[in-house]
């Protein structure tokens, strides 16, 4: 049996981090959970040793999905970062490409392209 591929979703919107949770397990990947805040997106990382990480920007109000990601990079710099915003200007745009994302989506979200993307990703990657 192939191993699914495993997301950490960080969205502090309890509603849309259920639904990509939802979404994604119905397209055959596995979720390790989905935190609502950089924190805990940092501890569930460490714990889940996610595949790939689905990341909302804008968490409490704050780019703090940023400072989630600049810390889990500076442990690990080879699991893919999916960003996804509802703002898109030239500052956070520069930010998130140092960062060498995977994709920057803004929202709202269509869970058929991050499905896409990380299909691509993985097509010849073993995980």
């Amino acid at each position: 049996m192939e191993k699914k591929i495993k997301f950490l979703v960080v969205e502090d919107e309890a509603i849309t981090g259920f639904y990509l949770k939802k979404t994604l397990e119905s397209n055959n990947f596995s979720v390790a959970d989905v935190a609502p805040s950089s924190k805990k997106a940092i501890n569930l990382f460490e714990e889940n040793q996610p595949d790939i990480i689905l990341m909302d920007i804008d968490l409490n109000g704050r780019a703090e999905g940023l400072e989630a990601a600049k810390e889990i990079l500076k442990n690990d710099r080879k699991t893919p970062i999916i960003f996804m915003s509802g703002y898109d200007d030239v500052y956070l745009t520069t930010q998130i490409q140092m960062m060498n994302p995977l994709a920057f989506l803004s929202k709202p979200i269509n869970v058929n392209e991050i499905v896409n993307i990380a299909n691509d990703y993985f097509k010849d990657r073993r995980v």
